[in-house]
This record gives structure tokens, C-alpha cells and sequence, in this order.
């Protein structure tokens, strides 16, 4: 995996896990996917913390000069819907990589983890002091 990257995805998931997401865990994809670099999957309490975690992530990515190339929205809610509630599951397309920000039930259902049970998983570093 590219350097670049690997740090993104520390910094991203270091950055989900001291926002309260719970089993956050980053998949290198690298040489196993032709269109993605690396997956991070993260758990989310409630709509409430989805919406605040997309405001911070959306700074983080700014931050490290990367483009969020797509978003998609889970549940059947498509963007700019009505209702302009997250549902169950965000997908941020980073191109390099890609951030799945799902509640608990939708990260049972799908269980992306055990789709990519093949490829190696990565941790956030602990907080630098």
C-alpha cells in the first residue's frame, strides 16, 4: 500500500475512534482490488453522530488535500432526498480508498469484514501524546 494512503487511513481511523465510533478497522485492499487502495469501516451510534462524523470527516479529508470523489447513502435514501436524513449506511468514495460509516445493524447484515475475510486489516496507531 502506498504510504500516502496508509497514512490517511491511520489518521482517518484515529480520527473515528476519538469521535466514538466503535470497531473501527481499515482493510488494505492493495493488489487485491483493481479500484480501491483500502476499506474503513466504522460503527456509528445513532443519524445524529452519522451527520457530525460527515462534517469531521469531511474536514479530515480536506486537511490531508483528498477528494471525496462519491457519496452514497444507504437504506434507499438517495442524496438530497426530502427528508436529507442519513439512513443506515454512508459510503464515502475517496478514489485511494473508501469509508463506510454503517449503525449496528446494517454492519451485522452486510458484514463487510467477512466479504474481505482474505485481506490483511490495519489499526489506528495509538494517539500521539
Amino acid at each position: 500500500m502506498d504510504s500516502t494512503v496508509n497514512r490517511n487511513l491511520t489518521q482517518l481511523c484515529r480520527l473515528l475512534e476519538e469521535h466514538n465510533c466503535r470497531d473501527v478497522l481499515a482493510l488494505d485492499l492493495s493488489g487485491r482490488c483493481s479500484w480501491t487502495e483500502g476499506f474503513i469501516i466504522a460503527t456509528v451510534n445513532s443519524r445524529g453522530h452519522l451527520a457530525g462524523l460527515l462534517r469531521r470527516v469531511d474536514e479530515a479529508l480536506e486537511e490531508l488535500e483528498v477528494k471525496r470523489l462519491r457519496r452514497w447513502e444507504g437504506d434507499g435514501e438517495e442524496p438530497g432526498s426530502e427528508t436529507g436524513e442519513i439512513k443506515t449506511w454512508l459510503l464515502l468514495d475517496c478514489g485511494d480508498f473508501i469509508i463506510h460509516l454503517m449503525n449496528e445493524k446494517a454492519r451485522e447484515f452486510y458484514e463487510l469484514e467477512k466479504v474481505f475475510h482474505f485481506v490483511p486489516r490495519m489499526s489506528a496507531a495509538p494517539p500521539q501524546s
